[in-house]
């Protein structure tokens, strides 16, 4: 536990500073017009919509869109056979919560980057407990931890990322938040030479 604390000191310190040189980007549509198939990937949750979006209003592959939104749904939709039944109803829901709320970005002419993701991480907690996590996390624990890569747990930009998880985690009660941590911790054991862990 002591490892994975470090960890996030250092990596979120890290994440602050990015966000702060990078909070003045923005994407204009520069008189491309909102596509009807793309409204429609939006409203149906699909990975699509993230692309679509992108066209539209581009941001890069470091914010948003491509680098949380995009590559996310797709490995949701890689792993959703190893999560139980309740778990991949809960990914589908959840996914088309966040896109239809997305859609309000993509009507706009001009978005700041920085501002959008910021936006779109806090959707996550308001989505996934409209859609159930309490109850499946219990069961997919491992499954979650399996999909996200560690460079976005503990790279750049991952302050935010961290906060609505370990807010999800709470929300789900106590020993939601033990197991969430334990398990996380377990996958990060080989940080623990790096960071000293290991010595007595």
């Amino acid at each position: 536990m002591k490892v994975l604390l470090v960890a996030m000191v250092i990596f979120v310190a890290k994440a602050n500073a990015w966000f702060f040189r990078n909070s003045e980007t923005t994407a204009t549509a520069d008189g491309r017009g909102i596509d009807d198939g793309c409204e429609a990937f939006g409203e149906a949750g699909s990975c699509e919509f993230f692309d679509c979006f992108e066209q539209r209003l581009p941001c890069g592959r470091d914010f948003y869109m491509q680098r949380y939104g995009n590559n996310y749904c797709n490995r949701f939709n890689t792993f959703m056979e190893s999560f139980t039944e309740a778990g991949q109803e809960f990914l589908v829901n959840s996914q088309q919560c966040v896109t239809r709320r997305l859609l309000e970005y993509y009507r706009r002419d001009y978005i700041n980057c920085h501002d959008l993701e910021h936006d779109a991480i806090a959707m996550i907690g308001p989505c996934y407990m409209e859609s159930g996590f309490c109850d499946i996390i219990g069961d997919n624990t491992e499954q979650f931890i399996e999909v996200f890569e560690f460079n976005d747990l503990f790279g750049s930009g991952s302050a935010k990322l961290w906060r609505e998880l370990l807010g999800l985690a709470r929300q789900c009660g106590g020993r939601s938040l033990a197991n969430f941590m334990s398990t996380t911790a377990s996958r990060l054991s080989p940080l623990r030479s790096f960071f000293g862990g290991d010595k007595k």
